[in-house]
């Protein structure tokens, strides 16, 4: 039999949309209550299947991919304004609510964060299994064949979990690797890239996750830095989160003009209801997502205005 390489499939990892962030380590439940140092845990909340964040004024951010809905924040929900929604960039959507839950407004981050910012994720995505699984990979078929027992013809092996049953609101830590351009299906976006690493409380993009938060501290101020919008997974890898696969998010700072002209991002934006600005012409984005072997995952949420 070849020799099995571990980790080997770090050059397969491609650009995708999402499917609570599955953190490494532990039995995987922890992580459900506010961070000691909060970034804005009360402000994300659920949005059916999916999660959006309250950035102020009544205006919520989500994926396009996800689109409006009712948002639950703190056990209270929210009713979406009718017709308020509006898909910013690529796969950034922002939508109104109808009465204020009385949380404070978010700061978003006015410039792209550079590789080895650590970043908090925050979404309400799948629960993981409480113990890690190995997996045997035979890298030479079209689609590659797993098991979680060695055979004739592993060429690889990987680590990482299994998603378990339910959903939860839970954080996790990462450090961006790279800004890059994805398009997840809802048209060219310029994302944030965090790899999913064996270390402590890292944070990997699970299903449900779309429309979550990425923050980060700058001067001592928490932002909004990003959205998360999706996930890059291995060629043929069962429903789990491993080890080397990467969350994309949403970079808030790019499309900062188009945030502006939509909600007016002050007060008086409060009161007027946007105009509706023309969807992106979708194209693929220039890694080539075929090519790498991705997989793409959506919510289960099906967009709409």
């Amino acid at each position: 039999m070849n020799r099995i390489a571990a980790g080997c499939f770090a050059l397969l990892v491609g650009i995708a949309p999402l499917r609570a962030v599955v953190i490494y380590g532990g039995d995987g439940t922890a992580n459900t209550t506010a961070p000691t140092d909060n970034p804005g845990w009360g402000n994300v909340g659920s949005i059916g299947g999916a999660t959006g964040v309250y950035i102020g004024n009544e205006w919520v951010l989500t994926a396009a991919h996800v689109g409006s809905g009712d948002i639950n924040l703190g056990g209270i929900t929210y009713a979406a304004v009718a017709g308020s929604g509006v898909q910013v960039a690529g796969d950034l959507y922002a939508f109104r609510i109808a009465s204020d839950p009385l949380l404070p407004s978010l700061t978003l981050a006015a410039v792209t964060p550079s590789a080895g910012t650590s970043v908090i994720m925050v979404g309400n995505g799948l629960n993981r299994a409480a113990t890690q699984t190995t997996w045997y990979v035979d890298t030479s078929p079209t689609t590659y064949v797993w098991n979680t027992s060695i055979f004739i013809g592993a060429d690889a092996s990987v680590k990482g979990y299994l998603y378990g049953s339910g959903s939860a609101k839970r954080w996790g830590t990462n450090t961006v690797d790279q800004v890059i351009t994805y398009d997840v299906g809802t048209g060219i976006t310029m994302g944030i890239q965090v790899s999913f690493g064996a270390t402590p409380g890292d944070a990997q993009g699970a299903g449900g996750d779309s429309g979550g938060a990425m923050f980060i501290k700058t001067d001592g101020t928490w932002e909004l830095a990003g959205i998360l919008s999706g996930i890059g997974t291995f060629n043929g890898q069962p429903s789990a989160a491993v080890l080397g696969n990467v969350t994309y998010a949403v970079d808030l700072a790019t499309y900062a003009s188009q945030l502006s002209t939509v909600m007016g991002l002050n007060a008086a934006a409060a009161n007027s209801e946007p105009a509706a600005i023309p969807e992106p012409a979708a194209s693929a984005a220039g890694f080539g997502l075929a090519a790498l072997g991705l997989v793409v995952w959506r919510s289960r949420r099906q967009r709409r205005s």
